[in-house]
């Protein structure tokens, strides 16, 4: 009696995911505020109904339903950036998610002490694989795409198609800035070219935009006193970029 239990169905099965996925379109209809987000769940819903026994698919909409509303507080949060501070305030609170997207930082074994962990940033930014994407001929074709798939995202949450064309032609300006300072797969395969251990006076004489104090405060790293920069090129880039550019583009 004790191994024994109910009947499998395949049509009750059905009907429970059915419920789940019915309840989790709700709640994101009610609670998300990215414009434009319940009419992706509706057409997601529309081909999951279409194709009743894929299951990735459903797997699909229910991350989707279940990410929904996190997105919408975090582009929230982003909109509500009013300057530098807070921008850095917001990367460090995001690290692990949209906000590493400028660049990368990681704690592991220092490679020239490693009886000592030491925080590493390295450079990031770009939506494409790696610098050369943006900057041979050779890959006009993925570039476009990458524009498209853009306008395409930007569309989604709400903006009109003139607005989404404008964002994605900055968005593109500003990863190709850093991808011109940003070193080759080849050039990041040398340790030693590739560490800069510096204190955080030398740090913010590198990039003096970049409000390092916050950020870092963010992560709980206030008492670190060195860090080691991977690429100094990227990160001066960065910082100009930060100097030149209005706080719009960034967001």
């Amino acid at each position: 009696a004790l191994c024994e239990r109910p009947p499998f169905s395949h049509q009750s099965n059905r009907e429970l995911r059915n419920r789940f996925l019915d309840d989790r379109i709700a709640e994101a209809n009610a609670g998300a505020r990215i414009a434009g987000f319940s009419n992706v769940v509706q057409r997601l819903r529309a081909t999951v109904d279409q194709h009743p026994g894929d299951w990735h698919l459903r797997e699909q909409l229910a991350r989707l339903l279940q990410t929904g509303r996190a997105d919408a507080a975090d582009l929230a949060a982003v909109k509500a950036v009013a300057d530098h501070a807070g921008m850095a305030r917001l990367m460090g609170q995001s690290h692990e998610g949209f906000g590493a997207s400028l660049f990368g930082l990681d704690v592991f074994e220092d490679l020239q002490k490693p009886d000592m962990n030491s925080a590493y940033l390295g450079q990031g930014g770009l939506g494409l694989p790696d610098r050369d994407y943006y900057l041979s001929d050779g890959f006009a074709k993925q570039r476009e795409a990458y524009r498209g798939h853009i306008i395409r995202m930007l569309g989604l949450l709400g903006d009109s198609a003139e607005a989404a064309a404008r964002s994605a032609d900055t968005v593109i300006q500003m990863e190709t800035e850093l991808a011109k300072d940003s070193k080759s797969r080849v050039e990041l395969r040398d340790p030693n070219a590739n560490y800069h251990k510096l204190t955080l006076a030398e740090l913010h004489t590198l990039t003096p935009h970049l409000d390092w104090p916050v950020y870092f405060k963010e992560l709980g790293l206030s008492r670190m006193k060195s860090v080691i920069v991977g690429q100094t090129n990227f990160f001066h880039r960065l910082d100009r970029m930060v100097q030149e550019r209005p706080l719009a583009d960034f967001q």
